[in-house]
């Protein structure tokens, strides 16, 4: 049965055709009624071709209004005859279907990014070469070899990591999103449930200020804990923001130092936290004249993470994944429960429907601070103890200050006020009477 799911807003439906293999058909963003119309015209199709007898015309129609990949696509699936496409919804073949290495080597050239960008982008045209050749046309990839490309990676001698598999295949993914609006493709065979992207969000780890304690005391030496500092309590990117902090963007007067952004292309002000104080007055020690503030390692290589992998591993520590961007990610949600989701996005450095989307989260000291132990009136420390305290002493009446000698007499009066009200409720109620209810009131009890 021809299904229907929505991802990014956008539908498409998933089915099989009728020879059992599993097709998806987007179509783009649609109402989600008009998505489901178009799933039960597809499974007639199928069911026409199983049946072997002619589709019903209402499919047929259907299909002839679709956009011309949609009926391409219907057409090479033989779930519609080519004799039924009008002339003007015929899509032309393209004069030369590239190859996996010429389209892959096409879209870097042509896509803006930065080195780093670049280095991974050609990392994954690598890998898909190396398992798929580089004379394979792009449109005779398919969904199942494009999963056996993400499990071989993860296999043999020289396997990768979960999280770069995952980071080979969504670059893979946008490759071929290129080659679908080219119209070199019809589906992109690394959509698919089966591939993920990168790591999920909700997966990476909150490194707890602990964790940081017991990383810093391994560290060999004082710019390695820097690359730490830096990325835990002010949310640098590490690869590309952290190698260019120079000396001169330190501004002690203003408490705030500068960070340029490669990837933005943008400098923003971050403050001078105490951490992060710290860290550059064991720096100067060691730099002299230095024009950067790193410049040892710097000097030595750009890829500061497997070192430090290496580094945790040895003293009995397991490395967290993605390693930099877990750092960076802790650093914006301690920012934002302190000064707000405004100045965390301000100084981390991305906007706030990123930061909603890849780095903020709840965290299990959340749950643990909401869940923790309470009294019966309520909970015993923390932020909400003065508040709870403050409200249960507006709800509560008054403690009377008089002589000791006078407080039998005031409380017997007390209680029999008390005691006066409560029957005068209990009789004629809590509405204030009226004169035809008094009326009614003496009649009855007369």
């Amino acid at each position: 049965m021809a299904t229907v799911s929505f991802r990014n807003d956008r539908a498409e439906v998933r089915f099989y055709d009728h020879t059992g293999c599993r097709r998806r058909l987007a179509l783009g963003k649609i109402p989600r009624r008009s998505a489901e119309s178009a799933a039960n015209h597809v499974q007639s199709l199928v069911n026409a071709r199983i049946g072997g007898h002619a589709p019903y015309p209402q499919p047929v129609v259907w299909a002839s209004t679709q956009k011309p990949r949609i009926v391409k696509y219907l057409a090479d699936l033989g779930l519609i005859p080519p004799t039924e496409i009008p002339a003007e919804t015929q899509v032309k073949p393209a004069t030369k279907v590239p190859t996996l290495d010429e389209w892959f080597r096409k879209y870097i050239a042509n896509r803006p990014g930065t080195e780093t960008s670049r280095r991974v982008w050609n990392r994954s045209r690598q890998q898909a070469v190396k398992f798929f050749g580089a004379d394979r046309r792009i449109d005779a990839i398919t969904t199942g070899e494009a999963v056996d490309w993400f499990e071989a990676m993860q296999k043999g001698k020289n396997k990768l990591a979960s999280t770069t598999a995952r980071k080979m295949v969504s670059v893979a993914r946008q490759v071929f999103k290129r080659a679908m609006k080219s119209g070199h493709i019809t589906a992109n065979p690394f959509h698919d449930d089966e591939l993920p992207t990168s790591i999920r969000e909700r997966e990476k780890e909150y490194i707890d200020l602990p964790r940081i304690q017991a990383v810093l005391s391994v560290l060999p030496s004082a710019e390695w804990r820097a690359v730490i500092i830096f990325a835990r309590f002010a949310g640098m990117r590490v690869q590309s923001e952290l190698p260019l902090l120079r000396w001169s963007d330190i501004d002690e007067a203003e408490n705030a130092f500068t960070v340029y952004s490669p990837k933005t292309k943008k400098s923003r002000r971050v403050p001078l936290f105490p951490e992060i104080r710290a860290a550059l007055d064991d720096l100067r020690s060691i730099t002299g004249d230095d024009e950067f503030v790193l410049n040892a390692l710097r000097e030595k290589s750009n890829n500061w993470r497997t070192p430090l992998e290496k580094m945790l591993t040895r003293a009995g520590l397991s490395p967290w994944a993605p390693l930099f961007n877990c750092l960076r990610s802790s650093a914006e949600i301690d920012i934002t429960r302190k000064f707000g989701v405004v100045a965390a996005t301000e100084w981390v450095g991305n906007s706030v429907q990123v930061a909603m989307k890849h780095y903020l989260r709840t965290t299990k000291e959340d749950f643990q601070k909401a869940g923790g132990p309470t009294s019966k009136n309520g909970p015993k420390d923390g932020p909400d103890a003065a508040c709870n305290q403050t409200q249960a002493n507006a709800d509560s009446p008054p403690v009377p200050t008089r002589n000791p000698e006078k407080s039998g007499k005031s409380n017997k009066k007390r209680a029999s006020v008390q005691i006066t009200e409560a029957r005068s409720v209990d009789d004629i109620g809590l509405e204030p009477t009226t004169s035809t209810m008094s009326t009614w009131r003496s009649n009855q009890l007369s």
